[in-house]
């Protein structure tokens, strides 16, 4: 029905949310040069995201497979 509408679009859209809260805040407190280093971290964090169970994001924290 809808092609923009599927899984991978709305898996992407936490860290669309959270990059945007970590660019607001860098522009409001006026600490640009911890910018990249956060924006970075944000999107490893979701890439590194691969089950959004609790129990799958737990392995994932403690190295479990």
């Amino acid at each position: 029905m809808n092609n923009w509408l599927n899984a991978k679009v709305i898996a992407t859209i936490p860290v669309f949310i959270a990059v945007n809260i970590a660019t607001f805040s860098v522009w409001m407190l006026n600490i640009s040069q911890q910018s990249m280093p956060l924006v970075l971290g944000i999107i490893a964090g979701g890439l590194a995201d691969l089950d959004n169970g609790l129990t799958g994001r737990v392995k994932n924290i403690l190295g479990l497979s």
